[in-house]
């Protein structure tokens, strides 16, 4: 059977309004300052969303002003939520990491210029150890009423590219819909991406993550409370074996890819599977090994999720039946 391979990619910087705007960055800290680590980006860049470009304009300028301010840390990730209706919102985030000698830094009330005074009232602070760090909201479903919004924790991952990413959440949507079924199992769920989604739509499933912030708050979701997500705190690859069928599975690994467990996962698929990946190789090695445990590819979408650069999102969807 021929195999549908469908690419939207933004060919130019003025695509990037079709395509939506990069609204997360990590920067490098040197001697206390916020750098790039692309040259290129240092007088600007037309696919870094305004406000995010903003955000990172007055992070260098307070750092310059007061390098002590990010002593002890490596690096930084500064990113914007999607715009609320409430503009008094928080809107930026920034996740510090590094060998950070005392962290009093972040939370003393004696410190003269605490980091988050020191950047504003807008900006929301934390390191990977912070215990329950803030959050900034995303819409994922712009389609159903009211849009469907998953709140992130600011240490966790999120897509660098909102706009594409509410793309790529339809696509999935599409293609558990077209299953016939009504149960999901979300592998690499983070604060729930897609679980959210679809469990705003109907759907009941599990959400596997290991990484702790995000998936305390997506326990804390609505859609976890009424008992549409069921969610499991562990790495993918060692749960597994405990984890029961469902008509579709979802797997958005890390760039490294699954590594593995391909025949549980066939073995766990009722009808669909969807893979995304934004890593070529790692994601071709992927569909082989899903192929050779007895999935069938159907299609692959390509997505513009990283316009200006050679890097595409890339989403298969497999069966477990041959057409």
């Amino acid at each position: 059977m021929g195999i549908d391979v469908e690419v939207a990619l933004a060919t130019s910087p003025d695509e990037s309004l079709r395509f939506g705007y990069r609204n997360r960055l990590r920067m490098k800290v040197v001697d206390g300052r916020a750098d790039f680590f692309n040259d290129a980006k240092r007088n600007g860049c037309p696919v870094i969303r305004p406000d995010l470009w903003q955000a990172i304009e007055h992070l260098r300028l307070v750092s310059d002003e007061d390098p002590s301010l990010l002593r002890g840390v490596d690096h930084v990730e500064v990113r914007v939520g999607d715009r609320h209706e409430d503009p008094a919102e928080p809107l930026i985030g920034l996740s510090v990491s590094g060998k950070r000698a005392d962290r009093s830094d972040f939370e003393s009330a004696d410190r003269a210029i605490p980091l988050t005074q020191g950047l504003g009232e807008h900006w929301l602070v934390a390191d990977p150890t912070t215990p329950n760090p803030p959050t900034l909201s995303y819409l994922v479903d712009p389609t159903s009423p009211g849009g469907v919004r998953v709140d992130v924790p600011i240490t966790s991952f999120v897509q660098v590219n909102s706009m594409v990413n509410q793309q790529l959440v339809a696509e999935v949507l599409l293609h558990a819909q077209a299953s016939g079924g009504d149960t999901f199992l979300d592998l690499y769920a983070g604060a729930g991406n897609f679980a959210v989604a679809l469990a705003a739509s109907g759907f009941r499933g599990t959400a596997v993550e290991t990484a702790g912030a995000a998936i305390r708050e997506l326990e804390r979701s609505r859609f976890a409370e009424v008992g549409g997500i069921r969610c499991v705190e562990g790495d993918a690859r060692s749960v597994l074996g405990q984890l029961s069928p469902a008509d579709v599975v979802i797997a958005d690994p890390p760039r490294s890819g699954l590594q593995g467990g391909y025949s549980d996962i066939a073995n766990l698929t009722g009808h669909t599977m969807v893979l995304i990946g934004c890593n070529t190789r790692s994601f071709a090695t992927d569909v082989a090994g899903l192929c050779v445990a007895g999935l069938h590819l159907e299609s692959v979408v390509a997505f513009d999720m990283f316009p200006g650069t050679d890097h595409v999102e890339t989403l298969a969807v497999l069966s477990s039946t041959s057409c």
